[in-house]
């Protein structure tokens, strides 16, 4: 293999550079020896668009840049010979060649070469100069080809064979000469991902109409030997300058690893019913194996936490369809901007996760800003009605020598907290030792201390009120607390968020309900609960959605068929529910077994309503804002009014939370609700205490 030393001696004995273009962004990438044809020091940054233009003379200018806008427009490459004005005043002649690379229809990349002429120079020794630079020019191209890991094919218009790199003849394992000539039908077997079909050439397609195709992940490569190889590829047209297909280029790469791990996968386990993509089981398991890879170079792998902005309003404004459909689109915008050796899940309501293998921290970077800027350029239309969401990045390194999995995350989350409190739409790159990162992890470091409080028992049961107009007691709804190792207490709000984003949620709600059981279910405690009164337990959705909770639930249940008027189950997050198999499974077979079950949160998204048709429940809660605005905001009003009628209607049960006034508390009687919950009543208390003064109460 050359190295890159030959390349750039290449270059310098040629007087040619290379330059690359891609349409949007405002700079172009020089090789070392553009800089030295255009009498500048190489720079590691790419340069200006317009940095460009100034250095060459005014003629030229204006020629170089019509060249570029007719090229992007017809997707056709150019050759123009210009005038470089050097910064000592010196005029130097050149032959700027381009090509367009077309993608789907469009100009993707402008890429190209810069040929120096010396202007003192006869025509006909510039002219063969310029010859050798070309010479050289493609050397310096089959140099690039020889040293990348992906195989190349390029075929002629009539789809014979014309090139193939290295990497081609080691993955079709048959020396790349004896490729040269044939047919590419006849040479390259396709087949299917499951290895039953044959796949129509794409060359042939290619030719026809001049579209790029991209054949479906895992397509099988037969080799010389006989051995399938599982590949990501893609075919595309190679164009003259007036725009006609002259040939095709094959570019594939061996994908056996991504396989094997992707065959590991039992894919609804591990896969997001809404999106198709892997879930965050299957990003921690791609995680843990990338963690373990050994280190062979200076790349390293990155992490890249990714937080929608503003999809709340879509969610809220459109209802949980819309959210559905957003959420759709911006997944697979993701997907198509990312690599084949990427990996992306979703891990959260409007939350993902892309671990980017094998780059450096540079490319990480420019890899963000094109998500971000991706999704910024997105409008999601919906009830005639156009809608923009945003994209906050955290990044974080994946230290190969022993970070575990769960700090992995909380660093790049740690690096996504800061990017969205620093004004959202960017990517902040983790640093141990910086300040914002520093911050962060005071106001986000939960992971241990969340750990710490379920291995050793520290949360601890409370339970609020609900009572009937006349303050008699109903039932409890069971809320959590976290005991502080110096006694004091912290409520909920400052670590249940945390706790969903690093995947614990589903622990928390498993201790809530077996303590809920444990005190029903105990005889000697049991009797300290006022008779015919009954505790609410909250459950979110992905725990629902998680098949070994609904198990263990279902069974610790049937053995406790006597709990079923004395335990009740509030579906709370309900923005998030899918409605999928194990979900809505969950929910029948805990009805079936007689326990009631409650949409909690009613009223705080525009979507309230359209989950009673979907979720078959025995009542409703209506939200605490909700409630809290009900005499001051005509909407709330005719929330609660319709949320009143439809319970009746459905026969629901219906509870107002969050009651802190006599004025709204004699407003709701007023129209029909009779069930109530709040400070007016009631402060949450310990469950010991609790319970024990209720029961000598209503004894």
């Amino acid at each position: 293999m050359v190295t890159e030393n030959v390349s750039r001696l290449l270059e310098e004995r040629a007087r040619t550079g290379t330059w690359s273009y891609v349409p949007g962004e405002q700079q172009v990438q020089w090789s070392p020896g553009t800089y030295r044809i255009h009498g500048l020091v190489p720079a590691e940054q790419p340069i200006g668009v317009e940095q460009v233009l100034a250095c060459y003379a005014p003629e030229s200018r204006e020629r170089l840049r019509s060249a570029i806008r007719e090229a992007l427009t017809a997707g056709a490459g150019f050759e123009l010979e210009l005038e470089i004005m050097q910064p000592d005043g010196q005029c130097l002649g050149v032959i700027a060649i381009a090509e367009a690379v077309v993608e789907d229809g469009a100009v993707t990349r402008l890429v190209g070469t810069l040929l120096g002429l010396d202007s003192a120079r006869s025509a006909q020794r510039a002219l063969a100069e310029a010859e050798q630079s070309l010479h050289d020019a493609r050397e310096l191209a089959q140099i690039t080809l020889s040293s990348i890991g992906e195989g190349v094919i390029r075929t002629d218009a009539t789809g014979r064979i014309t090139l193939c790199n290295p990497a081609a003849g080691r993955q079709l394992k048959c020396a790349e000469a004896s490729l040269i000539g044939q047919r590419f039908a006849d040479a390259i077997v396709l087949l299917s991902a499951d290895r039953r079909e044959p796949l129509p050439c794409p060359v042939e397609a290619v030719m026809r109409d001049g579209k790029t195709r991209r054949l479906p992940m895992f397509t099988g490569l037969r080799a010389a030997d006989g051995s399938i190889v599982p590949i990501a590829d893609s075919v595309s047209p190679i164009r003259d300058p007036q725009g006609r297909v002259i040939g095709s280029v094959f570019v594939f790469q061996d994908v056996s690893e991504t396989l094997t791990f992707t065959e590991k996968l039992t894919f609804q386990a591990r896969h997001d019913a809404l999106t198709g993509l892997p879930n965050r089981r299957a990003m921690e398991e791609h995680l843990a194996l990338r963690l373990r890879d050994p280190v062979v170079d200076e790349t390293r792998h990155f992490l890249m936490f990714l937080d929608l902005d503003n999809f709340k309003v879509v969610n809220d404004t459109c209802g949980h369809s819309a959210g559905d459909l957003l959420l759709r689109d911006i997944s697979a915008l993701l997907s198509a901007e990312l690599r084949g050796q990427d990996f992306i899940a979703r891990i959260g309501g409007d939350e993902f996760a892309v671990v980017l293998p094998k780059t450096t921290e540079f490319l990480a970077r420019r890899t963000a800003d094109k998500l971000i800027r991706s999704v910024e350029e997105f409008r999601f239309l919906q009830d005639d009605r156009s809608f923009s969401v945003g994209l906050s990045i955290g990044i974080a390194p994946l230290d190969r020598g022993g970070m575990r999995v769960s700090d992995a995350l909380a660093y790049a989350d740690m690096a996504c907290y800061v990017a969205k409190y620093s004004g959202r739409g960017r990517a902040h790159v983790y640093r141990a030792d910086d300040a914002q990162i520093v911050l962060a992890k005071r106001t986000m470091n939960w992971s241990q201390r969340l750990r710490d409080a379920l291995a050793e028992d520290h949360f601890r049961l409370y339970l609020q009120r609900v009572v009937n107009p006349r303050g008699q007691v109903e039932g409890y709804e069971a809320l959590l607390r976290l005991q502080e190792p110096r006694g004091e207490v912290t409520l909920p709000g400052a670590f249940m968020p945390a706790a969903t984003r690093l995947g614990m949620i589903g622990a928390i709600d498993l201790w809530v309900c077996r303590k809920v059981l444990a005190i029903l279910s105990d005889k000697r405690r049991s009797p300290c609960l006022p008779p015919n009164t009954y505790i609410s337990v909250n459950l979110t959705p992905s725990t629902i959605a998680d098949p070994s909770f609904g198990v263990w639930l279902i069974r610790e249940l049937r053995a406790n068929r006597k709990l079923a008027g004395r335990l009740r189950f509030e579906i709370t997050e309900t923005q998030q529910l899918q409605f999928v198999g194990p979900e809505l499974e969950l929910i029948h077979a805990l009805r079936q077994l007689g326990f009631a079950i409650y949409l909690d949160d009613f009223g705080s998204g525009y979507n309230s309503f359209d989950l009673l048709k979907r979720v078959p429940v025995d009542g409703i809660k209506l939200d605490g804002g909700v409630i809290r605005d009900y005499l001051s905001d005509p909407v709330d009003q005719a929330l609660v009014r319709a949320a009143v009628s439809i319970a009746q209607d459905m026969e629901l049960k219906l509870v107002a939370e969050g009651v802190d006034s006599e004025i709204i508390f004699n407003a709701l009687c007023e129209i029909g609700i009779n069930q109530f919950q709040g400070h007016l009543f009631h402060v949450a208390a310990p469950y010991e205490t609790q319970c024990i003064g209720d029961a000598a109460a209503a004894g």
